[in-house]
């Protein structure tokens, strides 16, 4: 029986383990640029929307920005343009209305204490989801 395992599958098991470190640690000064994405959640009343949001970077430190982009679509599944957004956080809020691609964005500062989840809320008429952030211990990761 052989003790090691084939240069194959050693190269592979590397691989597996290696690459979501490569593609979570893109970023500059310990942040990350890794996306979270909650949903998809509706319909809403009284318009039967659908929407998801994203959080670009989901990991900061504390009284760091991240991007909060929230898609929106119809009953129908056709994409949702000119349609109001809510986006709620502690200390901060910002409104967005979708594009004709049925997007919304809005820059956030997300202030927390460090090595806490932040949690932001978005809003399409009377239907909400709830986005986490994890706020970094000083100096990083």
């Amino acid at each position: 029986m052989n003790k090691f395992m084939s240069w194959k599958k050693t190269l592979t098991l590397i691989l597996l383990l290696v690459t979501p470190l490569i593609l979570v640690r893109c970023g500059s000064g310990g942040e990350t640029v890794a996306s979270h994405t909650v949903g998809p959640v509706g319909p809403s009343w009284p318009s039967s929307y659908y929407f998801d949001a994203t959080v670009t970077p989901h990991t900061i430190k504390n009284n760091g920005t991240v991007l909060v982009t929230v898609q929106i679509w119809d009953s129908n599944g056709n994409v949702a343009g000119g349609v109001l957004v809510t986006i709620v956080g502690p200390e901060t809020s910002g409104t967005a209305t979708s594009d004709s691609g049925g997007l919304a964005s809005a820059v956030l500062t997300v202030t927390g204490n460090a090595g806490s989840i932040v949690y932001l809320t978005c809003g399409v008429e009377d239907t909400v989801l709830t986005i986490p952030v994890q706020v970094l211990a000083n100096g990083g990761a």
